[in-house]
């Protein structure tokens, strides 16, 4: 599978935790801390940690080998969201932190900053830079980005974080009715 395929498949999931991050934002007087509190992990850890880092870790610097300039052009609007992205993240931590008056409203304008952002970054990303990726990539390439995503994912403890970010995914899908990214059209999510 192509590393833009699994990239594609890991923000799948990312999408369902999203769609449940806007629910929450829906009604700030009923929002449910703890799973807010586990949709932040999530991104932290799943969507930031593990999936952005695929991408400035390996993918952008094998499209820089064949070209791609890093500081302008699409990486370097994928990078400045990637950083806007994370300060979003601290932004609804933070919130989620304190009980003062308006912490929840606080979460809710996060939340959504964070949803329209990653929305519209994914959309970049799966219809402008991985399509621009798969034309520049050999099947060299190709081979050696699938060995180091396999590599990332066999590193001590990323076996036991994965499954606890599918869970926090699934766990909630099923809190707020939201389809799950396995039953989405783009097919299931990788294995490993």
């Amino acid at each position: 599978m192509r590393a833009t395929e699994v990239l594609k498949q890991e923000h799948r999931l990312i999408e369902q935790v999203l769609d449940c991050l806007e629910r929450m934002a829906a009604d700030p007087s009923a929002l449910d801390r703890d799973a807010a509190a586990n949709a932040v992990e999530f991104l932290a850890d799943y969507a930031d940690r593990r999936h952005h880092g695929k991408e400035e870790d390996l993918l952008f610097t094998a499209m820089e080998e064949q070209g791609f300039p890093t500081d302008v052009g699409p990486i370097g609007v994928m990078l400045a969201e990637h950083t806007i992205g994370r300060k979003v993240v601290a932004g609804m931590r933070a919130a989620l932190e304190t009980r003062a008056e308006g912490s929840r409203t606080r979460f809710a304008t996060a939340a959504m900053d964070y949803v329209t952002l990653l929305r519209e970054h994914i959309q970049k990303e799966d219809y402008i830079l991985y399509p621009l990726a798969d034309g520049a990539f050999d099947e060299a390439v190709e081979a050696r980005l699938a060995a180091a995503f396999a590599e990332l994912e066999a590193r001590p403890g990323e076996e036991r974080a994965r499954a606890r970010d599918l869970e926090i995914a699934e766990n909630l899908a099923a809190q707020f009715g939201i389809a799950r990214a396995a039953d989405r059209a783009e097919g299931t999510l990788p294995s490993g």
